[in-house]
């Protein structure tokens, strides 16, 4: 959905995705595709027309992850699934490029500043999100920044799935 929103909590800033940065995060996201649900190997053609549909889709809001203060990029997230009649949305997509900056925890930042984004601006009051269990550093990410495990469910391929929330409650 092209938006014109921000969101900032730490040493991060989050932008709007332009489909430069939707080419940037197609190449990350392909060099770690083990770890995301659909691990098939995306094109440059492919992400175009992903950006083409997402830029047409209501309640989905990705975001560029900016290292302040230099304004660089190192990254993605996304807030999608918006549902503002139950108050909820999805988290996600969050990929930061360790290459990219030295800085650790730029993850929680990108994910408090998504949170905050959901809880201030969409006025929702739960975020949720699913991680494989074994991705541990996107497990301690999402704890560290105030999620908590509420399901979990074994895949066919032996992997098991958890389901995280966090409440605005529990900001």
């Amino acid at each position: 959905m092209r938006h014109e929103y921000q969101a900032r909590a730490g040493r991060v800033l989050l932008l709007p995705l332009t489909l430069p940065d939707a080419q940037r995060m197609r190449e990350l996201r392909n060099r770690s595709s083990q770890m995301f649900f659909h691990t098939e190997f995306i094109t440059a053609e492919a992400q175009e027309e992903w950006y083409a549909r997402y830029a047409r889709t209501e309640n989905d809001y990705m975001f560029s992850v900016l290292f302040s203060p230099s304004e660089q990029w190192v990254g993605a997230v996304s807030i999608y699934h918006v549902d503002k009649t139950q108050g909820r949305c999805e988290f996600g997509r969050l990929m930061i490029d360790r290459s990219a900056v030295t800085e650790r925890g730029l993850g929680v930042d990108a994910t408090l500043a998504a949170c905050a984004f959901a809880f201030e601006t969409l006025e929702l009051s739960t975020v949720y999100l699913e991680v494989f269990a074994d991705n541990m550093a996107a497990v301690r990410t999402y704890e560290r920044a105030g999620f908590q495990t509420c399901q979990e469910r074994l895949e066919k391929t032996g992997r098991t799935i958890l389901y995280m929330e966090k409440s605005k409650s529990e900001r």
